[in-house]
């Protein structure tokens, strides 16, 4: 059984838009692949910034708790030297009330 022109020039038709359809589907899965790709290198770059983030907040907590304990105990040294000034005011001002 021989194939006329027409019917060569359908199965060559067919044959021909399967085989388009074939390569836009695999033109479409390497395009999928390579953004699947892009995605997760961005997954990989956000949980680095993540990570870089967290390390970044636990240091300012530290330096925050190291600064607030700096602070509280200057202001103690403070409040204690202050005391002891008045202190020696009042001392001087009652030998001065004595005297009088």
């Amino acid at each position: 059984m021989a194939l006329d022109a027409d019917a060569f020039g359908l199965v060559m038709t067919w044959l021909l838009t399967i085989a388009g359809a074939v390569i836009w589907a695999v033109r479409q899965e390497g395009r999928i692949n390579l953004a699947n790709e892009k995605i997760a290198n961005l997954s990989d770059r956000l949980n680095t910034a993540t990570a870089a983030l967290a390390r970044f907040d636990e240091t300012t907590q530290a330096q925050v708790e190291e600064y607030r304990r700096h602070t509280d105990a200057k202001i103690d040294q403070l409040g204690a030297s202050l005391s002891q000034k008045l202190e020696r005011v009042f001392d001087k001002l009652d030998q001065k009330m004595d005297k009088t």
